[in-house]
């Protein structure tokens, strides 16, 4: 009889000692679960705000050379920050040109930028009184959803 007593608590220990473990790997798959969705919540919260200082100016006809100064100077910027790796990734840096050219905007120098400007300012003649104007569009997207190429096209 003693040891039948012994027998059943020591199952009931071995049954108290398994939903304790299940529990424990309940909590860590719950809380594991959620705290990836958090931190996927917040890479996509990232990618948002990283496209919409470029999306922003998309669609839009009426930009003009200022305009897309400031894209090729957010690009330039954001190509800065990569690391030195993903600087050189046509996946991780961000193009941006004019249709038909294979000049990256984002790579020019501050000269090459006034020239672009006093070219535009100098077709200001007459009764035209208006700078040229220009559309934009993103031609691609890498894997992670991040704009990698930005197409300027002359409207007029």
């Amino acid at each position: 009889m003693e040891n039948a007593s012994k027998a059943l608590i020591m199952a009931a220990e071995v049954l108290i000692g398994i939903m304790i473990i299940s529990l424990g790997v309940y909590l860590f798959a719950t809380y594991s679960k959620t705290s990836k969705e958090i931190y996927d919540k917040q890479y996509e919260q990232q990618i948002i705000q990283f496209n919409t200082k470029y999306t922003n100016y998309i669609d839009k006809e009426n930009l003009n050379i200022y305009d897309i100064r400031t894209i090729a100077s957010y690009a330039k910027h954001d190509n800065e920050s990569l690391s030195e790796l993903d600087r050189n990734s046509e996946e991780q840096r961000v193009s941006v040109r004019f249709y038909g050219n294979s000049t990256d905007l984002a790579d020019e120098t501050d000269e090459a930028w006034d020239n672009r400007v006093k070219t535009d300012l100098n077709r200001i003649q007459g009764n035209n009184t208006e700078l040229p104007k220009y559309e934009c569009k993103i031609k691609k997207y890498n894997e992670e959803g991040r704009i990698t190429s930005i197409e300027i096209k002359s409207i007029n």
